[in-house]
């Protein structure tokens, strides 16, 4: 994927931390910055250039910009012409790898999608169908809330986030997603509610049955993932069937949420879901 993004070979030769200076004009306006923090996620020098990657698992509506600029002229600066200095945004969204190069002319920076470049893998023909999956309420946590967070690559997102540091707090999770403070406890919540994670001092850290799943190559992970969420009777029934008002309040009630509009609520998500897993499945009744 690199040499094709790079359109040559490449080797790691940039990554982590520093600090330096930076003296440059965004159109007439001067910039003097000293001692700020410069971080390169991944730098891959090749015989003409040198490629930035700022990288993030999901997707994300908002970028700090300094993320991007500030390594850019950086190196520019220490490269002196040497070779071309390219940056790239590189988004891991499920199972789609995603580098969009950023480009700064001066006066404005962009990402310009026009020359984006994704790849997917090819996966293993399956025959697993979400429509098999029997109803199990020993999957999920009932004492937990009901699931209000729509973005399903998001919770996924989060989960593979999690795997990857020891103690993750609420706190951290927040500052990684461009998620507002009052739905951050609704995508937490989700987690401990698939018995994927679990809370230890403020930190949420995998299961057992999280460690295990997370350790699966994506379909497999997302079909184990399946197997929980429409084991949960709303999910299962939906799945089948329309929800009426007798039946949306019989299921509900394990739940104790009683208010219909608050059960409408939570129907989006179980909708947002289903639509989801169906497509990263490809599954069809």
């Amino acid at each position: 994927m690199l040499e094709i993004v790079f359109e040559e070979d490449s080797n790691l030769s940039i990554r982590g931390r520093i600090r330096g200076s930076l003296d440059f004009n965004i159109g007439t306006v001067p910039y003097n910055i000293d001692g700020v923090q410069i971080e390169v996620d991944g730098g891959y020098e090749g015989n003409s250039s040198i490629n930035l990657v700022e990288a993030k698992i999901g997707f994300r509506n908002n970028i700090n910009i300094r993320q991007l600029l500030y390594p850019q002229l950086y190196w520019e600066n220490q490269i002196k012409s040497k070779k071309i200095v390219k940056s790239y945004i590189f988004y891991l969204q499920d199972d789609i790898y995603r580098f969009i190069p950023y480009i700064y002319d001066g006066v404005i920076g962009y990402a310009d999608h026009c020359n984006e470049k994704a790849f997917k893998f090819k996966t293993r023909s399956s025959d697993f169908c979400l429509y098999n999956i029997p109803t199990n309420y020993e999957n999920i946590d009932t004492s937990k809330p009901f699931p209000q967070a729509d973005k399903f690559d998001t919770i996924h997102a989060m989960l593979i986030l999690i795997s990857q540091h020891p103690c993750m707090t609420k706190e951290e999770l927040k500052l990684s997603f461009d998620i507002v403070e009052r739905q951050i406890d609704y995508y937490y919540n989700v987690l401990k509610w698939l018995k994927l994670c679990h809370e230890e001092n403020n930190c949420l850290v995998l299961t057992e049955k999280g460690i295990k799943i997370v350790s699966l190559p994506f379909k497999e992970r997302m079909e184990e993932i399946a197997k929980i969420v429409f084991s949960e009777p709303i999910f299962n029934y939906s799945l089948h069937n329309t929800l009426d008002h007798k039946m949306s309040h019989t299921l509900f009630g394990v739940y104790d949420i009683k208010s219909w509009s608050t059960i409408n609520r939570r129907l989006q998500t179980v909708n947002s879901w289903i639509k989801y897993f169906k497509n990263i499945l490809k599954s069809n009744k």
